[in-house]
């Protein structure tokens, strides 16, 4: 089997998670639309005092954490799909297998880390735009693509 082909699952999965930040854009928006045209049927006024738990950047940093912390396990788990397709088209290898385990341990690691930190700090630890959660997962995908192209077979 080609490297190109058991490097598939880990391309996946990259792309998976730099179109993150678009999704969150998207639901942001969206509840922000919700918001403004809620106040308008319900009559309150911008001008209105609002707790700052309901604040629109404080509303984005929920978003924000509710979004990586539900896709937490599976943009982390994705690797582990590529190293077992690795195997199952090339054979057990060291790399792979450790690749495995340590995804694994990786996926458990950050979904308690996230789901245990508070949501301001969370949001405002960025990337250019990438939560932590997003980074951790695309350097997986790279780190597992590349292991699995150095262990296939040349065809």
């Amino acid at each position: 089997m080609s490297p190109f082909v058991t490097a598939c699952p880990f391309i996946a999965g990259i792309l998976f998670v730099l179109v993150s930040p678009l999704l969150v854009t998207r639901v942001k928006r969206s509840v922000q639309a919700q918001i403004r045209q809620d106040r308008e049927h319900l009559g309150i006024s911008f001008d209105t005092d609002v707790p700052p738990p309901l604040t629109p950047k404080v509303i984005n940093d929920y978003i924000e954490y509710a979004v990586d912390g539900v896709q937490i396990i599976p943009i982390t788990l994705l690797p582990v799909i590529g190293a077992v397709f690795t195997v199952s088209t090339n054979g057990a290898t060291m790399p792979t297998l450790v690749l495995l385990c340590s995804m694994v341990l990786i996926a458990v690691v950050l979904d308690l880390l996230v789901t245990n930190s508070s949501t301001a700090d969370y949001a405002s630890r960025k990337f250019y735009g990438y939560s932590i959660a997003a980074l951790v997962a695309l350097s997986s995908n790279v780190i597992g693509m590349i292991v699995s192209m150095s262990t296939a077979p040349a065809s």
